[in-house]
């Protein structure tokens, strides 16, 4: 029997809704009392092992309950989908996770003057005031291509190098502050007697 071929082209809502629907067969299939209990408003059982995620119905997607129900962030962020683990859905998952390995973060220059961007006050902090710290909400921003840092997916690395940066400069603020704190220290101790 001859195979033929056939040319189709699926959109991003079809590649959407087949994940879904493999992922809510997959959940029927390991947790179908968990999903009953949650799908009549009532609660798991104790004994379950998904009792500490707290778990909830969202659009018949069994998801990671907890408090970030309230937050801002995507429905898939706030409460991601349980996957039994061993699974060979959940292990394809994994395997395409690590495979991707620290790509996944991409970085943008945010101008602070962008539409959906609100820089909050300055912090009143204790210790070390060299830098400031202030709340930034990003509500809806529109980040356009010529504002990525480095590549796509390749943030991580960025992030990472700035933190080893921060540490530096947080260690020469202590080295450099220490004889002062030593100072002060063996006075406050001779005069606490």
């Amino acid at each position: 029997m001859k195979r033929e071929e056939v040319n189709c082209q699926f959109t991003v809502d079809d590649l959407e809704k087949a994940e879904q629907a493999i992922v809510n067969y997959v959940q029927r299939q390991y947790f179908f009392e968990e999903i009953s209990l949650l799908s009549d408003g009532k609660a798991i059982k104790k004994t379950s092992p998904l009792y500490k995620l707290d778990p909830v119905m969202v659009n018949g997607t069994l998801r990671v309950g907890g408090r970030l129900s309230k937050s801002a962030l995507p429905e898939e962020t706030k409460h991601p989908a349980i996957l039994p683990k061993g699974n060979h859905i959940s292990q394809l998952i994994l395997h395409r996770v690590h495979e991707k390995g620290y790509r996944g973060i991409t970085c943008f220059i945010v101008d602070r003057d962008m539409e959906g961007l609100e820089v909050g006050k300055k912090e009143n902090k204790l210790g070390l005031r060299a830098s400031s710290i202030c709340e930034v909400n990003i509500d809806n921003v529109k980040v356009h291509g010529k504002n990525i840092l480095g590549k796509v997916w390749h943030g991580y690395q960025h992030a990472i190098s700035e933190l080893n940066e921060g540490r530096i400069g947080i260690a020469a603020q202590n080295l450099g502050s220490f004889p002062h704190q030593a100072e002060n220290s063996v006075n406050a101790s001779l005069t606490s007697r």
